[in-house]
């Protein structure tokens, strides 16, 4: 099977950019390890994400498909009081807390819809790349199918599966993980807005889910997590939860049943070395990851996506040095946010968390 462009993933980065290559005449293949799309940490959409989704043609589909709209953040993050920042001035309107399955199937249909060759439920071989194939393209191996392209673009998340294969590094600014845990909530639970407290060995987030859930997570360095395990005990997570004394006393009256082990995920800040080389392009978290502090994750990924799309319909040098000097750019403002956030907290000067968030710059 010959394609134009193979790409290796199927979340939001990938399906975005299958989605356009598709709708622009390209011959497209999308590998997907996973069956159907799975639950992940990363739900908030930022407003700047709509003339996105607009040009893609899944606006209308996105309002309809009950994701819930977020209309500011709440913190206490520097100061021990809750302060409210809302988005009445963003010119692209409110955020969203997505059903993130849902979102990304969404992308995916439309996906299929345009001609997207979708192969789920299979993890990719590369077998071969242009530089040791003797038809200078991309040789892979999936669910029995053997597949060809000019093209290949990395989706497959913090993994990086064509760096990997390519021998280049991932440069990895802290070792950040989330202990998290998707709890059902009351009727009358109804805030959407995100809330974050920080702590001394990391922070909280909380943000409401469609189906009536919240999530609750907690970021800290995975060193500093017990090293006997007992962080996997749901009234350990309960109990460090309740130490968060402002998302405690906001949360408190819905009785959220803590009864189920968190999950671990990693959620590190970090990039490869390069982003592109011959016949290859990395996108989403591929290419970069962000510290969920940031929010910026989704939105990210959805505009490396759309670059991607724009620089292999032309293919010249001139595209592919404009798609890695956007990343470098993207990048290093990235860095200068990620430290002027963590900055903002003096509370804890001697904490390793804290620390090691100001020494990283």
């Amino acid at each position: 099977m010959n394609f134009d462009i193979i790409i290796l993933g199927g979340g939001t980065a990938g399906s975005t950019a299958a989605l356009g290559l598709a709708r622009a005449g390209r011959h497209v293949a999308l590998i997907e390890a996973n069956a159907k799309p799975r639950w992940r940490v990363g739900e908030t959409l930022s407003a700047e994400a709509r003339p996105h989704l607009q040009a893609l043609g899944v606006w209308e589909t996105h309002l309809q498909s009950g994701h819930l709209a977020s209309h500011g953040t709440v913190s206490a993050w520097g100061w021990d009081a809750l302060i409210d920042q809302d988005h009445i001035h963003s010119p692209h309107g409110h955020a969203w807390q997505l059903d993130r399955p849902a979102f990304e199937a969404m992308l995916l249909r439309a996906a299929y819809d345009a001609g997207v060759t979708l192969l789920s439920g299979h993890p990719a071989q590369i077998l071969t790349g242009p530089a040791n194939s003797s038809d200078g393209q991309w040789h892979l191996q999936a669910g029995g199918h053997q597949l060809t392209a000019a093209w290949l673009i990395d989706a497959s998340g913090r993994r990086a599966a064509v760096a990997r294969h390519l021998g280049i590094r991932r440069q990895m600014l802290d070792r950040l993980v989330a202990v998290h845990r998707v709890i059902p909530t009351s009727l009358s639970d109804r805030d959407s807005r995100t809330y974050l407290e920080a702590v001394a060995d990391g922070w909280w987030y909380s943000s409401l889910l469609p189906g009536r859930k919240r999530l609750i997570s907690f970021q800290t360095d995975a060193s500093l997590l017990p090293p006997d395990q007992t962080w996997r005990s749901p009234t350990e997570f309960a109990l460090r939860f309740r130490k968060a004394c402002q998302l405690t006393a906001q949360f408190e009256k819905f009785q959220l049943p803590f009864d189920h082990p968190p999950a671990l995920t990693s959620a590190h800040s970090g990039r490869i070395e390069q982003f592109s080389g011959p016949g290859w392009l990395a996108i989403g978290d591929a290419a970069m990851s962000l510290d969920p502090v940031t929010g910026h994750g989704l939105l990210k990924a959805i505009q490396s996506s759309r670059l991607a799309t724009h620089t292999l319909l032309s293919a010249t040098p001139e595209a592919l040095h404009a798609f890695e000097t956007w990343n470098e750019q993207v990048w290093q403002q990235f860095c200068k946010e990620h430290h002027n956030c963590y900055a903002m907290e003096t509370r804890w000067p001697t904490a390793p968390f804290w620390q090691r968030r100001l020494a990283a710059f």
